[in-house]
């Protein structure tokens, strides 16, 4: 984060099975950065929303989390941008296109779909520049094995863009999903393992009520096996 601060960008990749805590960690690192930087963006995929093109960003767009009927507009995508600073014109039509948006899209229905990425790409940088402008900024993509092609390709693209800007990238993912694309960016990786037996140990007597301590020794063993170190479950 110091060095995000001081202009050079930053991937951190968050991986571990459920319950061990990236996401929790996720919500400390926006914490501790939260006095200095200028912005932060939270992007959430899910397994309903792997096959659903920008699932991720139309999440965030009003109406449409909670499953709205209502059809996406344009303006509705521009409103949202507007809001985040990106007042770039042809970075709006591309998304609102990409999102399937009403609205006029006139100059990209008749493009190769390698042109719109392309263009895609470099609206991605765009945005990414702009919001950058008033500070340094947190960008998080929660549980990347369920990530869609499309954001897949968008994210591909953003990480290239990152090194140059002062933005902290942190993604989360579970072990064995395929992350070869991963593999075209320096990143920091952090793996979560287990808590072993003295630590599982340590987080159960931390939560312990002090009025039930007599039951704690018969317990400690039982909690350990059935947790399996799993802070979750612990």
């Amino acid at each position: 984060w110091r060095k995000v601060c001081a202009g050079e960008g930053e991937i951190l990749v968050i991986d571990g099975e459920a319950g061990l805590g990236k996401s929790r960690l996720l919500r400390e690192i926006r914490k501790i950065t939260r006095d200095r930087r200028a912005k932060s963006f939270f992007f959430q995929c899910s397994v309903d929303g792997a096959h659903s093109t920008l699932h991720p960003l139309m999440q965030g767009l009003p109406g449409q989390s909670r499953g709205a009927s209502m059809r996406l507009t344009t303006s509705a995508v521009l409103s949202q941008f507007v809001r985040n600073g990106i007042d770039d014109t042809e970075a709006v039509e591309v998304f609102a296109h990409m999102l399937g948006a009403d609205g006029e899209h006139g100059a990209l229905s008749g493009l190769h779909p390698g042109a719109i990425q392309e263009k895609a790409h470099k609206a991605v940088f765009r945005a990414l520049q702009v919001m950058c402008r008033k500070g340094p900024i947190v960008l998080a993509v929660e549980d990347i094995h369920w990530i869609d092609p499309t954001s897949r390709d968008l994210l591909a693209a953003a990480m290239g863009a990152v090194p140059r800007l002062p933005v902290l990238l942190v993604i989360t993912s579970r072990p064995g999903a395929d992350l070869a694309w991963l593999a075209t960016q320096e990143t920091t990786r952090l793996s979560l393992l287990p808590l072993k037996g003295e630590e599982t140990r340590q987080a159960i007597e931390g939560m312990w009520p002090r009025h039930r301590t007599a039951m704690l020794a018969e317990f400690l063993d039982v909690a350990e096996h059935i947790s399996g170190g799993v802070p979750l479950f612990i």
